[in-house]
């Protein structure tokens, strides 16, 4: 059963995966020393940063991501 969840450390090299995956459908890669250097430390990059990582799992699998580098919680 698929479920969106919060993105756990042991995430990291199937997230970095998906996105170089879908990179390469548009002839792009995976640049970790520069635009994509967040996927290094998501923790920091989002989390503690107060934004929001996340991934669909479908039975452990990460088909889908989504980032949101901060969360404007105003209420």
């Amino acid at each position: 059963m698929m479920q969106l969840r919060p993105a756990r450390p042991e995430d990291q090299a199937a997230i970095m995966a998906l996105i170089d995956a879908v990179y390469h459908e548009y002839g792009d890669r995976l640049c970790l020393e520069n635009a994509d250097r967040d996927l290094l430390d998501i923790d920091a990059h989002y989390i503690k940063a107060g934004g929001a990582f996340v991934v669909l799992d479908d039975a452990g699998c990460v088909r889908g991501t989504h980032a949101e580098p901060w969360l404007n919680l105003v209420p």
